[in-house]
Order: structure tokens, then C-alpha cells, then sequence
């Protein structure tokens, strides 16, 4: 495991709070700052775990049937 390295990481509340206490005391209006940006969709487990599972039982239900057969016999 890597040793923690806390230059790598960069506090954006606190840098937005003296940015805006710096424009407060020099009397300019408050800073605006660009939206947050979107994050990756949200996968809802649940359903996937559900789809996998029933896609699982219908391979086995297959390969059941085939499996239940009677061999022919001469």
C-alpha cells in the first residue's frame, strides 16, 4: 500500500471560503463558480443482481432439460 501523500489532495470548501472572504474584504461582489460536475449514473444494484440471477436460472433451466432427457436405446 501506497504512504499517504496529503499534497495530493486539494480542499475545495476551504479554498472557496477564502476566496470569497477575500472578495468580501476588498468589497467585490461574491465569486460565481461554474456547476458542479455530473458525476457517473447511479447503478441500482438490486435489479442488476436480479437480472443476473434470472438470466442464470433460465441458462440452468436449459442445460436441466437437456441434462433430463431419456437416452434412446437400441
Amino acid at each position: 500500500m501506497e504512504p499517504f501523500r496529503p499534497e495530493q489532495f486539494h480542499d475545495e470548501y476551504q479554498a472557496r471560503v477564502l476566496e470569497l472572504i477575500k472578495s468580501k474584504s476588498s468589497g467585490d461582489a461574491a465569486p460565481k463558480h461554474e456547476k458542479a460536475k455530473r458525476l457517473a449514473p447511479v447503478i441500482d444494484l438490486m435489479s442488476a443482481l436480479k437480472k443476473s440471477l434470472a438470466e442464470k436460472g433460465s441458462r440452468n433451466a436449459s442445460k436441466a432439460s437437456k441434462l433430463r432427457r431419456p437416452r434412446k436405446t437400441a
